[in-house]
């Protein structure tokens, strides 16, 4: 009952559904057998940030829901590929936080997660979820806290794996 963990696996052939071919292709002949087996494997997700989590189609439906940074999943999955150091990053992530209008927007996410989890065999995750930043977009915390912890405590009822919410300070934004 031991859950494995690789440190070293590229991120389009671990966490993806299906690899791409040409994502396939780059991986060594002598490693294909190892990551052939990866899905099967039991594993821990040890650092998620809940926001930045959301799948590119999840965030095209809750913008289309206000004026929208994200017009379609292309243009997300663009930006995405075309992020320039931690600086595009951090842009990025506040731009998604900022798509994310009420409780509901963010347990839309949390099962977005969950779903993931779930498809990747995955047993135990660690979400980073910044209550700092719910408030600073203008949300209450504790009505965000429910409506995320509805979906994982949800998840964990079904047997899918245990979901560890770490409250995350967003020291890099400032005091």
């Amino acid at each position: 009952d031991r859950i494995q963990r690789v440190s070293c696996v590229p991120v389009a052939v671990a966490g993806s559904a299906k690899p791409s071919a040409d994502t396939w292709d780059t991986v060594p002949d002598r490693h294909r057998a190892f990551f052939g087996g990866f899905r099967s494997l039991r594993k821990a997700e040890l650092h998620i940030h809940l926001e930045g989590s959301i799948s590119a189609s999840t965030l095209v439906g809750i913008s289309r829901q206000g004026s929208s940074r994200f017009a379609n999943v292309a243009a997300v999955r663009e930006r995405r590929e075309l992020l320039p150091g931690r600086g595009g990053f951090l842009d990025f992530y506040r731009d998604v936080c900022r798509e994310l209008r009420n409780p509901r927007d963010y347990a839309r996410v949390a099962r977005d997660v969950t779903r993931r989890l779930h498809r990747e065999g995955i047993l135990h995750a660690e979400v980073y979820v910044s209550p700092v930043l719910v408030e600073r977009i203008g949300l209450e915390w504790g009505g965000v806290r429910d409506a995320v912890e509805s979906v994982f405590a949800a998840h964990e009822r079904l047997g899918r794996g245990r979901i560890v919410v770490l409250l995350d300070t967003v020291r890099q934004w400032g005091p």
